[in-house]
């Protein structure tokens, strides 16, 4: 199994959180333009305005974690310790004699 990453994947995982930074500004400088815009109903209506906010937060985090778990999703095998995985990238064979044992 190869763990190194490739220069093509490294690009578009740098794509990839590129394109939710550029999103994320845009939508949080439309936040920022309602509430310049309609001071009163920011005043009126707080509660529903942090609620949207809490939501927007959410959404651009979900949106960071997306990339996260997609850029790394081939690179770990189910169960494979920390361990197991530096001695793969090393090149040697993990020991898997002890697998199941509870000596």
């Amino acid at each position: 199994m190869e763990t190194v990453l490739s220069r093509t994947r490294l690009w578009l995982v740098a794509i990839g959180y590129a394109g939710i930074l550029a999103v994320a500004v845009v939508l949080i400088v439309a936040r920022y333009v309602q509430y310049v815009t309609h001071p009163a109903d920011v005043a009126a209506y707080g509660g529903m305005y942090a609620g949207g906010d809490l939501m927007l937060e959410l959404f651009i985090g979900g949106m960071l974690l997306v990339v996260t778990l997609f850029s790394g999703a081939g690179d770990l095998q189910v169960g494979a310790g920390l361990h197991d995985l530096l001695k793969s990238s090393a090149g040697t064979e993990p020991d898997r004699s002890a697998v199941g044992r509870t000596d």
